[in-house]
């Protein structure tokens, strides 16, 4: 390096832009010390100002694709992967509470890893409400509930409000019938006297993709006991339920 640091080139000889560039490291363009040619230099300058100039743009393009495939990326987790959705109403209490910012998870819908007692979100069917005289102004509602009975399976509420699971109901009797055995702590089932569907009588036999679902806050849920509610099919279901992230108190995954 020594052989440059002396070395000064005549100022009126080059333009200022190309005797900076020159002067951050002359050993780049000269190879032993001689007087240089001027033209020579000069192209050798500019072609560096050039690639200085690509190198840029070039880190310009990159950004701006980062950028773009960060978004694409972003926009296909929350559409197709997980999402933060905000719970409304008491039905799901003591397991989640009005106001709670929950995530929801998508790859168990679309590969039906579903089992009982996963928390779900899945949009009511609307064409059944006003087939019950029910009418709604909001399209685009979401509830929150527990799965109960999974598909095949036959769901009903006894006359003391507790839930019972049956393989099969044939000729009037319930095979293999068991009460259910709760996850969480809910109140037993009053007024069960109103229920319509869901009963004894009547119970919900499951489909091939039909799940039965319940509000952990039992006796203050619109569920599957509700006629016009009634089992939820796989496509109606938007995502599972794996985390609270707000309040922060109740920070943690949902049970």
């Amino acid at each position: 390096m020594e052989e440059y640091q002396d070395f000064v080139y005549p100022p009126n000889r080059l333009k200022p832009e190309l005797l900076d560039i020159l002067s951050e490291s002359p050993e780049q363009y000269f190879t032993e010390w001689q007087e240089p040619d001027e033209e020579e230099l000069e192209e050798l300058i500019r072609e560096e100002i050039s690639a200085r100039r690509k190198n840029i743009l070039l880190e310009v393009v990159r950004t701006l694709v980062f950028c773009v495939v960060t978004v694409v990326l972003t926009l296909a987790v929350l559409r197709y992967v997980i999402q933060p959705i905000e719970v409304m109403g008491p039905s799901m209490m003591e397991t989640l509470h009005d106001r709670d910012i929950v995530l929801l998870e998508k790859i168990s819908v679309c590969f039906e890893r579903l089992d009982r007692f996963d928390v779900i979100v899945f949009r009511p069917d609307l064409d059944k409400f006003e087939e019950f005289g029910i009418y709604s102004e909001e399209k685009n509602v979401s509830f929150v509930k527990r799965i109960i009975g999974l598909p095949g399976e036959v769901v009903y509420i006894d006359e003391d409000g507790l839930v019972h699971i049956a393989d099969e109901f044939r000729d009037g009797e319930f095979i293999n019938d068991r009460v259910l055995e709760e996850r969480v702590e809910t109140e037993v089932i009053a007024n069960t006297d109103a229920l319509h569907y869901a009963t004894a009588e009547n119970p919900a036999i499951l489909g091939e993709d039909e799940y039965f679902v319940l509000g952990d806050n039992r006796n203050n849920s619109t569920d599957s006991r509700k006629e016009y509610i009634g089992p939820v099919k796989l496509s109606q279901m938007e995502g599972r339920v794996v985390f609270r992230v707000a309040p922060f108190a109740n920070f943690g995954t949902i049970r």
